[in-house]
Order: C-alpha cells, then sequence, then structure tokens
C-alpha cells in the first residue's frame, strides 16, 4: 500500500469515528435512544488512538444514559461503570454518573424485590 493510500486509510479511520461519535451524541439529544446505543458503540470500538480520554467518557456515560431510558438497566450499569473508569474528568463530571448509576441500581433492586413479592404471593395463593 502506497503512502497516499495509507494516509487515506487514517483519514477514513478517524471521520468514522467522528461521524459515529456526533451521530451518536445527536440521536441521544433526539431522544433516538436505539439509534444513539448503535452509533455510540461503533465509536467506542474505533482505534482508542482515533479519540481522547474526554470523547470515550462521553460514549460512555451517554450509552450508559441511552439504555437506561430505554430500561435495559444491567447494560446501564456496565456503561456508567466504564465512564467511571475513565480518568481525568472533571469532578462534576463524575458526579452526574454516580447518580445515575446510583438511580438505575435503585431501580434494578425495587425490581427484583418486585418480581420476588410477585412470586411469593403467586405461591400463597
Amino acid at each position: 500500500m502506497g503512502e497516499k493510500q495509507h494516509k487515506e486509510k487514517l483519514f477514513e479511520k478517524s471521520v468514522d469515528f467522528e461521524t459515529h461519535y456526533n451521530l451518536g451524541l445527536a440521536y441521544k439529544d433526539m431522544e433516538m435512544f436505539e439509534d444513539a446505543i448503535k452509533e455510540l458503540e461503533i465509536a467506542v470500538r474505533a482505534n482508542p488512538k482515533e479519540y481522547s480520554n474526554k470523547e470515550y467518557f462521553i460514549c460512555c456515560k451517554n450509552l450508559g444514559l441511552s439504555f437506561a431510558r430505554l430500561g435495559m438497566i444491567k447494560q446501564a450499569i456496565v456503561w456508567y461503570k466504564r465512564a467511571l473508569n475513565v480518568p481525568d474528568q472533571l469532578e462534576q463530571e463524575y458526579f452526574f454518573v454516580k447518580q445515575e448509576l446510583s438511580l438505575v441500581k435503585r431501580i434494578l433492586k425495587n425490581y427484583s424485590n418486585s418480581i420476588n413479592d410477585d412470586e411469593d404471593s403467586f405461591y400463597i395463593c
């Protein structure tokens, strides 16, 4: 592969990340969460050299938010935890993710408790 072709391939990859990253954020803002998840997951699978810690953090946070809004709590927890593991972010950003993570964990716990309550009442009847 020639030098020019190699540079074009590198450019295509970085454009690909940017395209999926920006589309994912736009879909999330329009509350099109399924599309946001698809695009942001493609973006985070890109070569880590193509994006900064900040961009990765934003992807993880918005994946968590999108999964949570679709009621996919376990997936939301996974992505929120990944966001919290990204170094060098503003404390207020971590705080937001911690709050969201706490909320979805409570939802999951309440859901699990309600299933157990329903099972108990089923056997009592």
